[in-house]
């Protein structure tokens, strides 16, 4: 006789889901020890700054990268066991292989083995979301008194910032003979941006956002909804980070539109946003710019997107096609930090995930970005309904659109998040389930 998984009087159609898909299969206990080790890097992540600055002063630097070495452990740990037990699953598989052959093509290609191994140590963050994405997502929405925290000491650190410079920004330190920033003093257009108690302005207008999502996909209906999500904007806009602010921007519009019937048209939104995130940096391969003097357009609103459409994706491509090809990419390790750790003068941020991807694991990347969309788009009917599916749209939209001026695995909340929603997406070892309409009245699909 099959066994009634469902409550009797099932309200909460996320924790029924959640439930039978531990049932089915999933590690609870392993997927929870791996949600708090995500937690703990993620607080350490949202003061990386003031950490490593008072840790500094008192030689015990190592100590703020306690966390990160628990991620690589957590993750070394989770694959000896899964592999030992069979218990891997195919989209797990899948970028374990993929890791794999990305590994193999970079050692091939440029023979760089510390920027290839710290290509895959910077991947380890979205591996831990992969591993954890069960519990994790569960735990975001709630834990609201952990993101209300961590909402309430980004905004505070960022306030602070802006009113005078704290005492860590602008810290630096060394490793070996490369100075890494402990947190970053910079400007552009003559504004300084801003981290609070984060390490840049991108990690702390990241933490603004991801937790405000997390603590009103649950809470829509709070008094405080409007004045914590206005706050979050403000907070935003003092990081001057433009990509997190499109973020911001396109999520009130998702707020003020769920509010309404008509959620079949906010599935419009992820595929749109994720065409102008491939399409943008490939315009440089197929139109020829006129190069621009920096100077010539800092008086632009934005400035740094052309920046990176006249300078950084076209020498981003010239840099594949000197390393790799657009088929099989140029290997782990081969754009971003590892190159500015082990070969600064081939340095490129990429500065779009859809770059950074081709150049990690060749054209695959585009059908998965592509599929990524997709799989987000079918929450939209369920937006304000089930505040996971609201939580994992609203996530998506965020990654999606902060993915076009950057590349998003680096970043450390992120990355978390993008890992988590991917493994959710693509994973094929779910249940799908017919709920009676006196239980819920919907069927659950794979990718909800």
């Amino acid at each position: 006789m099959a066994t009634n998984i469902m409550p009797k009087n099932a309200r909460n159609r996320d924790a029924a889901l959640f439930n039978a898909n531990n049932q089915f299969g999933g590690n609870f206990m392993t997927d929870r020890a791996l949600s708090y080790i995500a937690y703990a890097h993620l607080g350490m992540i949202a003061i990386g700054g003031a950490a490593r600055y008072y840790l500094g002063l008192v030689g015990l630097l190592p100590l703020a990268y306690a966390t990160n070495a628990l991620v690589v452990v957590a993750v070394v740990l989770w694959l000896v066991i899964s592999i030992g037990c069979l218990r891997i699953q195919k989209f797990e598989f899948v970028m374990i292989v993929s890791l794999t052959l990305s590994f193999g093509v970079a050692v091939c290609s440029n023979g760089k083995i510390m920027a290839v191994v710290f290509g895959v140590y910077l991947f380890t963050p979205f591996m831990l979301g992969v591993f954890s994405s069960r519990e994790l997502l569960e735990r975001l929405i709630d834990d609201s008194r952990f993101m209300l925290a961590i909402w309430v000491i980004t905004l505070i650190g960022i306030s602070w910032d802006k009113i005078t410079a704290v005492p860590w920004s602008g810290f630096a330190f060394d490793v070996g003979n490369v100075q890494v920033a402990g947190s970053r003093d910079w400007s552009f257009e003559g504004v300084r941006r801003v981290a609070g108690f984060a390490r840049s302005s991108f990690d702390a207008s990241g933490f603004l956002l991801v937790s405000a999502i997390c603590i009103l996909s649950r809470n829509r209906k709070s008094s405080l909804f409007w004045i914590l999500w206005l706050f979050t904007g403000i907070g935003i806009g003092m990081t001057t980070s433009k990509g997190m602010l499109l973020a911001y921007a396109l999520n009130s519009v998702v707020w003020l539109w769920m509010r309404t019937k008509a959620r079949t048209w906010l599935a419009m939104l992820p595929i749109a946003v994720v065409l102008v995130l491939i399409t943008m940096p490939m315009l440089p391969l197929i139109t020829q710019f006129e190069l621009i003097r920096p100077g010539d357009i800092s008086s632009s609103v934005f400035g740094s997107f052309f920046v990176r459409l006249v300078y950084t994706w076209p020498e981003a491509w010239e840099l594949l096609f000197k390393a790799g090809n657009f088929i099989s990419g140029a290997g782990v390790g081969s754009i971003g930090t590892p190159l500015m750790l082990f070969d600064p003068n081939s340095y490129n941020s990429a500065d779009n995930v859809f770059v950074y991807g081709v150049f990690i694991f060749g054209i695959a990347w585009l059908p998965f970005l592509v599929g990524f969309s997709i799989r987000a788009a079918s929450n939209a009917k369920y937006v304000g309904v089930s505040p996971l599916s609201t939580l994992c749209f609203q996530m998506s939209l965020a990654v999606l659109v902060y993915g076009i001026t950057t590349n998003v695995v680096e970043l450390g909340p992120m990355s978390l998040v993008f890992g988590a929603l991917s493994r959710r997406y693509f994973s094929t070892d779910r249940v799908h389930y017919s709920y009676s309409n006196n239980v819920l009245g919907l069927s659950e699909r794979s990718s909800i």
